[in-house]
């Protein structure tokens, strides 16, 4: 256990103090301010911008964004033999382990980090809502978290929601790196989780029951449970659920490539 965690605050400062990962918030945000286009000028307030942004034709590209900066990190490790260096002083064991729980996180983070940025810019002009009650009543029942606006409770909502999405980017994270294992290509890996995306949502998720819907994860516009915080703690554990066994299958899948190299 020593090992993996000297292992994990190692490969999370080579995943979070990388230029990829600042290039990847960033691009994030710059992705939504051009998806919500004129109307970052012409809302009076951020809420109708974010709504736009997260809802307009480009809203998948940031999927693939916040999963590019540590997804391809295991392409890279192999061309530079890295992985067999690495898992011959630590085990492979910790270093495939690490490996998928840092992908994950850093999908997160950089997805979370990129929509607080957004949100915090346009923030700076427009208020966060609009205090009308009529608006309030319509956006509470058009997002999950929808409830905390009527008290007033914006902050509260925006995180809430902003994280709520940021979860899928975790799980796409994590599946690009599955595939980087069993196709060696970074553009193949690059590109994979919009693939995935479309799969999942146009594919898989139709003979799924309610409660695993996939599209729960990103749209935080339907709440499962009526409850609020626990509809909030449903989401995510069932996303630790989801990414613990695409990490023990990532993790098999490393050992035996690494242990054939």
């Amino acid at each position: 256990m020593k090992v993996l965690y000297h292992l994990l605050i190692v490969d999370i400062k080579r995943a979070l103090y990388s230029k990829g990962f600042a290039v990847s918030v960033f691009s994030i945000a710059v992705l939504y301010f051009f998806s919500a286009g004129n109307l970052v000028y012409n809302c009076d307030n951020s809420l109708e911008v974010y709504n736009w942004a997260i809802s307009s034709t480009f809203s998948v590209f940031p999927f693939l964004l916040c999963s590019f900066p540590y997804a391809t990190s295991f392409v890279t490790d192999q061309n530079n033999n890295y992985t067999y260096m690495i898992s011959t002083k630590t085990g492979i064991s910790n270093y495939a382990a690490s490996k998928s729980i840092v992908t994950c996180v850093s999908g997160f983070l950089a997805l979370f980090a990129g929509e607080c940025l957004f949100v915090f810019l346009t923030a700076l002009f427009i208020p966060l809502t609009n205090l009308d009650p009529d608006f309030l009543a319509q956006a509470s029942t058009q997002f999950a978290y929808g409830t905390l606006l009527s008290c007033h409770n914006d902050i509260s909502f925006f995180l809430l929601t902003i994280i709520n999405r940021s979860l899928i980017g975790g799980i796409l994270s994590l599946l690009a790196l599955l595939i980087s294992v069993k196709i060696p290509n970074v553009f193949v890996v690059a590109f994979s989780p919009i693939v995935i995306y479309y799969l999942l949502i146009n594919g898989i998720q139709k003979f799924l029951p309610k409660l695993l819907k996939i599209s729960y994860l990103y749209s935080a516009k339907v709440r499962i449970i009526d409850n609020y915080v626990l509809n909030f703690l449903y989401i995510v554990g069932l996303t630790l659920f989801l990414n613990f066994l695409i990490s023990v299958i990532t993790v098999g899948l490393i050992k035996r490539r690494t242990q054939n190299v």
